[in-house]
């Protein structure tokens, strides 16, 4: 298999393993844009998810984004859960606290008016690995969000090449991008981001009052 432009930095990455390849650049591992799903498929996998705001288990998994956002920008604010899912819990976490929230998937509440306006908020929880285009997917988020705003990300992040083959976030088929703490601040900086946090699983990044976006 060639190698292919990098969706985060579209320098040519190097394939590595399977039909995965690594970018030098920006140390993003991506799939083979041959592997991806059908949006038939991919649906179909989101469909088994369980996910409820009546899971306390699932509420403290949110918890590790909810909790620092709510210290950095606390209520009340506008927020955006791009990414919402087929049973959004984020939502229902955050209105509790008083945000003013609104809901945006592709496949399960796609009403792309919420997409026009500003927030001070906007989250992605378990997204960022599921995008195809995701520096064109980010950017177009940043434009949304107003300046000093904040953009809350759960993802996992990947350790290096030389245990990626070994990592059980890649068995995912829906998962076609790994980000690294390298490329989150390669993202960060070429989009005019500041870092509030960064961790293995939590991100938050808030928009310059100067930004490029």
């Amino acid at each position: 298999m060639k190698a292919f432009n990098c969706p985060l930095c579209g320098a040519t990455g190097e394939v590595f393993y399977k039909h995965y390849q690594h970018c030098k650049q920006c140390d993003l591992i991506a799939a083979y844009p041959g592997h991806y799903l059908s949006a038939a498929d991919e649906k179909a996998q989101y469909d088994l998810h369980q996910n409820s705001p009546d899971d306390p288990a699932y509420r403290e998994f949110l918890n590790q984004l909810c909790k620092p956002i709510i210290k950095l920008k606390p209520a009340p604010a506008k927020l955006l859960d791009f990414g919402s899912g087929p049973g959004p819990t984020l939502s229902v976490m955050m209105e509790e606290k008083g945000y003013e929230v609104s809901n945006y998937d592709l496949y399960y509440a796609h009403d792309k008016n919420v997409l026009e306006k500003q927030y001070e908020v906007i989250t992605m929880t378990e997204v960022l690995e599921h995008l195809q285009q995701p520096f064109v997917e980010v950017k177009n988020l940043v434009s949304l969000m107003k300046a000093g705003g904040l953009l809350g990300i759960m993802t996992s992040l990947h350790d290096g090449v030389e245990i990626f083959p070994d990592w059980h976030y890649k068995n995912d088929p829906t998962h076609i991008c790994f980000f690294s703490q390298q490329s989150i601040a390669w993202l960060a900086k070429v989009i005019g981001l500041e870092i509030e946090l960064l961790d293995q699983r939590v991100m938050i990044l808030r928009k310059a009052y100067s930004s490029k976006t």
